[in-house]
């Protein structure tokens, strides 16, 4: 007896195509309000795969990691659209990369989350136009703001602290703030605390050079037309006091070094455009 697959079956049957049709149209319509809506909070990939007469299935991968099987397996929703060779459906090519915006926290360590809050900035509002970079034209002070924390898991040795915008178009984001061995004791930064001149910071703290080698904060500098960009200001609990991280290297660099002893993470994201 021969098998008929599914969208074989679809294809024969009119009523069938028709109500695919309008799943298909339903769906993806969905998936744009999803991605429009909350593309930074899936962590993972999404895949849409249309099943054609041939019962072949072709995939578009819209983020996740450079390897297919792995895409394949770490994909948040997997979405089956059914059509076939009469379909109006546009055909999918065999893997089309879609851009979402970047997630800053793909395949870093799962921990706890403790809180990081600020009296300038309320989580996801813009960013003070003074935290935004006089230094890179873009109107503001250079000034960081306020931070406060709390709820630091048990055994944390130190914190480091960075700002980072993963929607710069660069290809790697652009950091803006590092600083580690910050005492586990603190609890607050206050407003400009990363101006190396105004000596903020408590007594044993590093600030390392952002992406233009000052080991300051740097503000916010969008390109003009670019949209909103996020900056994640992220606390990072450590079980250790001090990392061996030279005064010279990279914020990446740290967030290499810090991975082995992360025990816990608090996010405050801030935003901010220039038209």
């Amino acid at each position: 007896m021969k098998n008929h697959s599914a969208p074989a079956a679809i294809a024969t049957n009119p009523n069938m195509k028709n109500a695919c049709t309008i799943w298909n149209s339903m769906m993806l319509l969905w998936i744009k309000n999803l991605l429009a809506t909350s593309a930074a909070s899936t962590g993972g990939c999404v895949i849409l795969v249309a099943v054609g007469r041939s019962g072949a299935g072709r995939a578009k991968f819209f983020h996740g990691a450079p390897d297919l099987w792995e895409k394949a397996l770490a994909c948040t929703c997997v979405f089956f659209l059914l059509t076939d060779r009469t379909s109006s459906y546009p055909r999918l090519g065999a893997v089309e990369r879609i851009p979402l915006m970047n997630d800053p926290f793909w395949k870093l360590p799962e921990v706890p989350h403790f809180s990081l809050t600020s009296p300038d900035l309320e989580d996801g509002a813009a960013l003070p136009p003074w935290a935004r970079s006089g230094i890179a034209g873009a109107g503001g002070d250079d000034r960081s703001p306020e931070l406060e924390w709390s709820g630091a898991p048990e055994g944390t040795q130190s914190f480091a602290l960075t700002m980072y915008d993963p929607d710069a178009p660069t290809g790697s984001g652009w950091w803006h703030w590092a600083v580690h061995g910050i005492p586990a004791t603190t609890t607050s930064l206050p407003s400009n605390a990363g101006d190396p001149e105004a000596a903020l910071l408590p007594h044993g703290a590093v600030m390392l050079p952002n992406e233009i080698r000052l080991p300051r904060y740097l503000g916010a500098a969008p390109p003009a037309g670019h949209g909103d960009h996020r900056y994640y200001f992220v606390l990072s609990a450590l079980d250790t006091a001090v990392l061996d991280v030279d005064p010279a290297s990279t914020p990446a660099f740290l967030g290499f070094v810090l991975r082995d002893h992360i025990i816990g993470r608090a996010v405050l994201m801030g935003t901010s455009r220039t038209d």
